[in-house]
Order: C-alpha cells, then structure tokens, then sequence
C-alpha cells in the first residue's frame, strides 16, 4: 500500500484524487488479542484500539490536504506521518 500510495501521489494535482494509507500494526480485535496472550509478555506487541484507526481514517476523509499521507500506528507508540514522494510515471 505503501509503494501504491506513493506511485499516485500525484494524482491530486493530476486528476483531483487523494490517495492515503494507513499501515497499522498489531490491531486489537479478538484473534490478535488471543494470539498476544498467547506470546510470552516481553514478546507481546503493543495493541492499536481499532476505534483509533477508524478515527484515522475519517480524519483522512476530511481533510482536503491528506493525499500523500502515509500513517504508520504501531501499538502504543504515537502515529507517524510520512509524505509520499511523488513519482512521474508518465
């Protein structure tokens, strides 16, 4: 999704699309809870509240200037954003 995301990145100035995504990590639904406590503790991945994503992607949704973002949400840490570059392919 990521290399997806950045070979259309210029399609907001192309034809008026945004693309985005969102790469989340472990997200906390009922298999993956499961197969966390199933992993040792100091080998369980942080889980992302799927709530978090949802409000991730509306947020996307709404604003005007989001084509290009690339979010990463890994578990507790904070969200990141990246630009994707725009690549020209003809």
């Amino acid at each position: 999704m990521v290399r997806l995301t950045s070979a259309i990145a210029d399609w907001p100035e192309r034809y008026g699309v945004r693309a985005s995504c969102i790469v989340p990590g472990w997200i906390g639904l009922p298999r993956a809870i499961a197969e966390a406590q199933a992993m040792p503790v100091g080998d369980r991945p942080g889980l992302i509240a799927p709530e978090l994503i949802s409000e991730e992607v509306l947020r996307l949704i709404e604003d005007p200037q989001s084509g290009r973002q690339i979010v990463v949400m890994e578990g507790e840490k904070a969200t990141e954003y990246f630009a994707a570059p725009a690549l020209r392919l003809a």
